[in-house]
């Protein structure tokens, strides 16, 4: 009998934990823009700035994909002297983990391109990512601008 209901107490747990979970998440991803950083939309126009009296251009491209998911091509151009660069792939609309961006040096386009598949959100229709730009050592490349992008669910 009463391993019956420690089993009902424990079932009933695990629903609530299921039903409960996203909107958690949604709370704890904040769902606010940070105000102090401009937004540029990269599925719209590439974004611009400046850092260290170096220019940097970003840009995101959607591939074709065989298997229905979404494959974007990242690019960044800049004048700046650089050994080693990469992004962080985070959910602005609602934190789903931090993932890199490995960014490689095209010697031919001269940019740092990479290419990444962002993982599906099951919750919202529409999920806002943000890029961030990170050097061993160094402080966020992109600290004035918050590069975005939005996926659609299929």
């Amino acid at each position: 009998m009463v391993r019956g209901v420690v089993i009902a107490i424990i079932l009933v747990g695990l629903l609530a934990m299921v039903a409960l979970a996203p909107r958690w998440l949604m709370e704890l991803s904040g769902n606010q823009p940070e105000t102090d950083q401009p937004a540029c939309n990269l599925a719209h126009e590439p974004c611009t700035w400046d850092v260290d009296g170096s220019h940097w251009q970003a840009s995101l491209t959607q591939l074709p994909d065989e298997q229905g998911s979404a494959r974007f091509r990242f690019s960044i151009k800049t004048n700046a002297t650089i050994e080693r660069m990469h992004g962080v792939l985070r959910g602005e609309s609602m934190y789903l983990g931090e993932y890199p961006v490995l960014l490689t040096y095209s010697d031919s386009e001269q940019e740092w391109q990479g290419v990444f598949t962002p993982p599906v959100c099951t919750v919202q229709d529409i999920m806002v990512w943000r890029i961030d730009l990170e050097l061993p050592g160094r402080p966020a490349l992109n600290a004035g601008q918050r590069l975005l992008f939005e996926v659609h669910r299929k």
